[in-house]
């Protein structure tokens, strides 16, 4: 699957948000009730079987598809606020590794000390995420990982690294054992600004 040009920005062409759940839209009389505590999440992040991004978790994301079913996709798209209502950071929660991920809204999605004055945007919870999977696996990690899982990524790795000898390890995406395509976030059920990240083998 190759990259694609992306469109110019259209000033004035709102973005649309959801609020991250995993059912069908909201009608128009629901979304109207809902509370102002309830974060609203941006389309491009909220979860769906068929994402409006094709995202490849082992790649950078200037090299992300745009989805033929978003049109409203514009070149600072990426660099809209995560949220609705802007917040300087956020969790994300990786099932299939049992880990958590703090994204700060830092140009670059880096919390310093832990702080961050500046809203999270599309790009920082993409970049972030891509980043941290791409990190590799620590001693810690692999005792931790029951041995079938391990077996098979390391399986995933040799495929991967095939014909480079001077590989630098076994990354956290081989861990997924081929669930590398990011299908979207939706929030945890305990009320905290946790969101689940939910990836898969094929869009």
């Amino acid at each position: 699957m190759g990259t694609v040009s992306l469109p110019p920005s259209e000033p004035g062409t709102p973005s649309y948000y959801t609020n991250g759940l995993a059912t069908p839209p909201e009608s128009p009389a629901n979304a109207s009730r809902r509370t102002h505590s309830t974060p609203v999440l941006h389309t491009i992040l909220a979860y769906n079987p068929t994402p409006c991004i094709y995202f490849n978790v082992t790649r950078p994301t200037r090299e992300l598809v745009v989805g033929p079913n978003y049109t409203n996709f514009k070149t600072a798209t990426l660099e809209e606020s995560a949220f609705q209502t802007p917040v300087p950071y956020v969790t994300l929660f990786v099932p299939d590794l049992g880990a958590e991920i703090l994204v700060g809204g830092a140009p670059s999605g880096a919390m310093a000390h832990g702080h961050s004055s500046h809203p999270v945007t599309v790009s920082n919870v993409l970049n972030t995420l891509g980043l941290w999977l791409s990190q590799v696996v620590t001693r810690e990690e692999c005792k931790a990982l029951p041995p079938p899982v391990m077996a098979t990524a390391t399986q995933y790795l040799q495929a991967r690294t095939k014909g480079y000898p001077g590989s630098d390890g076994m990354r956290r995406f081989d861990l997924l054992c081929g669930r590398i395509f990011f299908v979207g976030l939706t929030r945890t059920n305990d009320g905290s600004n946790r969101w689940i990240v939910h990836l898969s083998s094929r869009v």
